[in-house]
Formats: structure tokens, C-alpha cells, sequence
């Protein structure tokens, strides 16, 4: 006897889904992925943006926080809130600031794994923000450059 297995209910943090490289590539991974196996919603820290219709499209949801600009503890507080409701066992971010957000939502919501893509350039010259990034990458289970 074959028995049906719940999805893998996955969650992609990105800032805004404002046209941009980063928004193409979570676009395409959430398109492309199978949909038997994984329960795909994006969260925006901010605002969804101009791709919503896109994403709307193909059956994603997506969902705002407008928060982005509200600092991390608060973003990652009303991120913590949404992914508790959602049930998610993956949390994938893209770029610095949802990456901080979501691996501190991780850590009040226990998500089982965090998974980072790094879209952008380091600011090795910038102490805090290497110091953040290594701080943020210690509480993630796969980074993907």
C-alpha cells in the first residue's frame, strides 16, 4: 500500500519581489520545483512588489510584512509570527537582510532548516556587516554562493 506524504512546506525570504536578478531566480526555483513534494509560499520584508502578479500567476502565494524598514529584531519578530502560522519546515533567504531576519525568526520559531542563497557581493571592509554575516551564517544549515 502506498501512502500519500504531506509536502515539504517551503518558505523563500526576500526583501521585495521588485524586478531584479535575485526575484527571477526565486521565481524560476519556485516555477520549476515540484509541486507533489513541496508547499512553496515567498514572504517580502517589505512590500511584495511589481513580480506579484507573476508569482500570482503560477499559484504562489506571497505575502508582505511591510517591516523591512523597521529594523531586524522587528522584521524578524513579524516574520516569526507568519512562519509559526504557516508551519514551515524550510526557511530559504536570499541576501543580508533576510537572511538576519530569518535566522533570527529561526531561532524563536525552531524552523528545522535554513537555507541562505548569497546573490550579492561582500563588503569586506565593512566590519559590521562581516561580523553579522559570520554571526547569521553559524545558525544556517547550507549557504549556496
Amino acid at each position: 500500500m502506498v501512502t500519500a506524504v504531506n509536502p515539504i512546506r517551503v518558505v523563500h525570504l526576500v526583501s521585495t519581489l521588485n524586478i531584479g536578478g535575485l526575484e527571477k531566480v526565486v521565481h524560476d526555483l519556485v516555477r520549476l520545483g515540484d509541486r507533489a513534494r513541496f508547499d512553496v509560499k515567498v514572504i517580502c520584508l517589505g512590500e511584495v512588489g511589481a513580480l506579484a502578479d507573476d508569482f500570482a500567476a503560477i499559484g504562489i502565494p506571497t505575502f508582505a510584512l511591510n517591516a523591512i524598514d523597521k529594523g531586524p529584531l522587528t522584521s524578524s519578530l513579524a516574520l516569526a509570527r507568519r512562519l509559526k502560522e504557516l508551519g514551515v519546515d524550510v526557511l530559504h533567504t536570499h541576501n543580508p537582510a533576510p537572511h538576519l531576519a530569518g535566522a533570527l525568526a529561526r531561532c524563536r520559531t525552531r524552523v528545522p532548516v535554513l537555507v541562505h542563497t548569497k546573490h550579492g557581493r561582500n563588503y569586506p571592509d565593512q566590519w559590521k556587516r562581516v561580523l553579522i554575516n559570520r554571526m547569521v551564517t553559524w545558525a544556517t544549515d547550507v549557504v549556496v554562493a
